[in-house]
């Protein structure tokens, strides 16, 4: 029977048929097929069980809680007495709210309390900025454990109207999200943090030591578990707060209308794009926090940590390279392939220098007592440039020594 159809087929049927709707059968075809695998390989990775109850929006079977959207937490709820937060609030509501619990709209259990992370990323989003996320995600989120230490990264998004299920999505495909009751704004920043602060001492307190930092910067992992195991050696990480020390004017609009730069001087504090942190620290800020008003996020932290004897630990290897170029960039290459944290927007080009380190630091940062300088590296787009491709690097020989 199978083979007078065949026979069928070839005699009568495809004789009929001209190339060009044979090649567009065969293309409808392969894209069915295609469609079809990835929808069950999608199934397989992330098989939730979306259920509606009563006064929740949506409960996943696979841990992931998705709770009801609240912009604020509920008005019996404190982390102090209520009098405490009552009081305050009714003398500065801009400046305690942070005393405030706060629902977590989107959570799971991301941290294993049987092996915890050695370092634990909360990289702080806005929520409509999926394509920093993803290309964090690709880049430095995409190193999960080194020199044997597991490292997790995590990322914290406020509310937005108009992106609850862009995030639900992405948290249930990803699953690195976690989404908090809180109006998400430039002004909430020093919030976030500490509620990513708050997260981190509930949900992973066996975490040995934090990286908060924004999804606009190059992290390199490897060269933090380092830093971080040699610290560990000499036993100077009891209180770590590390990162790039400043000494300039900077506010927060909302929670200081009336802020005169020429009124005050301005104590040295942690730049905000990125920070390494203790656990012990962490645990330090957040509760020293509570008795404190609030206000921008880095005089904020590092005004906490002075007060509690925190040294403020000025580290050059937390590089500010917003306004350099990719020349700029590759030229240094001993400062490239060692810096900690680079704040820049994370690119493919970039991160290939960094992580597949086709420059050796010992011989990039050694050479008769002087910093090797490189021209740019030959650098090939496939496809658009300007839009999220493939790209390709030259090897090591395009590096002139």
């Amino acid at each position: 029977m199978a083979r007078r159809f065949r026979t069928f087929l070839l005699r009568r049927v495809l004789p009929k048929i001209s190339a060009v709707r044979l090649s567009l059968l065969l293309l409808c075809a392969w894209v069915f097929f295609a469609l079809s695998v990835a929808r069950r390989e999608i199934r397989e990775a992330y098989s939730v069980d979306l259920v509606r109850t009563k006064g929740r929006s949506l409960v996943a079977q696979s841990a992931l809680v998705i709770a009801p959207d609240t912009n604020s937490s509920s008005s019996n709820s404190c982390m102090l007495p209520e009098h405490v937060c009552a009081s305050k609030e009714a003398t500065e509501p801009r400046r305690w709210y942070h005393l405030k619990k706060y629902d977590y709209v989107i959570n799971r259990p991301l941290c294993d309390p049987k092996a915890p992370p050695y370092l634990l990323a909360l990289v702080v989003s806005e929520p409509w900025d999926y394509y920093g996320r993803s290309m964090y995600r690709r880049t430095c989120g995409s190193i999960k454990t080194h020199a044997f230490q597991e490292i997790k990264t995590v990322f914290f998004v406020g509310e937005q109207p108009g992106t609850e299920n862009d995030i639900a999505n992405e948290a249930l495909r990803f699953g690195d999200v976690v989404k908090i009751g809180f109006v998400d704004s430039k002004g909430n920043l020093t919030l976030k943090t500490l509620l990513a602060f708050r997260w981190a001492l509930e949900y992973c307190p066996g975490a040995r030591f934090v990286l908060k930092c924004g999804h606009d910067v190059i992290a390199n992992y490897p060269e933090i578990v380092q830093y971080l195991s040699n610290l560990s050696v000499v036993g100077n990480s009891t209180h770590l707060f590390s990162g790039l020390l400043r000494q300039e004017p900077t506010r927060n609009a909302w929670l200081e209308p009336d802020w005169d730069p020429n009124a005050q001087n301005f104590a040295p504090h942690i730049a905000s794009f990125a920070s390494l942190l203790s656990l012990d620290t962490v645990r330090l800020l957040h509760s020293a926090s509570f008795s404190k008003r609030l206000h921008t996020e880095a005089p904020f932290m590092s005004s906490i940590a002075t007060e509690k004897g925190i040294r403020l630990d000025n580290n050059t290897k937390f590089w500010e390279a917003t306004k350099l170029g990719f020349v700029d960039l590759a030229r240094d290459r001993c400062r490239l392939l060692t810096a900690l944290v680079i704040h820049r927007v994370p690119d493919p080009i970039v991160w290939n220098l960094v992580k597949r380190g086709y420059v050796d630091k010992k011989n990039a940062c050694t050479g008769g007592g002087q910093v090797f300088q490189a021209p740019q590296p030959v650098v090939k787009y496939v496809g658009n440039p300007e839009s999220d491709r493939e790209i390709i690097l030259e090897k090591a020989e395009d590096w002139v020594y």
